[in-house]
């Protein structure tokens, strides 16, 4: 089972609409199958922190109080991690690796997603990751249905210990709320959100099928 471990700043895309309704949706549709369409969505916990800064700034930038912007960005995180397990490393299994980086925060992002036994791939908008002495990859959120399409190359493998040690992790690293569809999500989200958000922020149309962004 292949891995998709997203960047900060393709979710901040997401639930801050900086890019086409086309490519939100997209995006959107990508984290909503995960596991069920074969493949595994992952943050790293060494981001959390920074896409919540990053979140209640710019709600804050455009009108909305502490308060509403701190509301609003503790709703979206809860939604995502519906959909996403966190990701994190030891560290003892960075020490090394983030010696000899410049960037810190990517090198905790590439280390964690090196220790995932099946194949990888970073979902980011700025392939500047170093994933030298990897096989991590850096995709574009437009390319990943091509490479969540290809293959996995690998010899006859009669039972697939790696998809079974990542689907494990998977399972220890999230807590499981219940299994909630979309179609309800989306509608919790418009009994809550809206509320969170100052009159003064733009109001944009969304497909019912996208909980993701506010």
């Amino acid at each position: 089972m292949k891995n998709l471990v997203f960047d900060v700043n393709v979710i901040l895309d997401l639930w801050l609409e900086r890019k086409s309704e086309a490519q939100l949706l997209q995006l959107a549709g990508i984290l909503e199958s995960g596991t069920g369409d074969g493949y595994n969505c992952w943050i790293c916990s060494s981001s959390l922190h920074v896409l919540e800064y990053v979140t209640r700034r710019e709600l804050k930038r455009d009108g909305a109080d502490p308060h509403t912007a701190k509301l609003t960005s503790r709703q979206l995180m809860e939604q995502l991690f519906e959909y996403v397990s966190v990701l994190s490393c030891f560290g003892f299994q960075q020490d090394d690796n983030l010696l000899s980086r410049t960037d810190l925060e990517d090198a905790q992002i590439v280390r964690a997603a090196s220790l995932l036994n099946s194949p990888t791939s970073i979902v980011t908008n700025e392939k500047r990751f170093d994933t030298s002495g990897t096989e991590v990859l850096e995709l574009m959120p437009s390319e990943v249905p091509g490479w969540l399409r290809e293959p996995a190359s690998s010899s006859i493998v009669f039972v697939d210990l790696a998809a079974q040690q990542d689907g494990i992790r998977t399972s220890l690293e999230r807590k499981k709320k219940g299994t909630v569809s979309s179609c309800v999500l989306f509608q919790l989200m418009l009994s809550i959100l809206p509320t969170a958000q100052p009159p003064a922020l733009k109001e944009v149309s969304h497909a019912p099928h996208s909980p993701f962004y506010p």
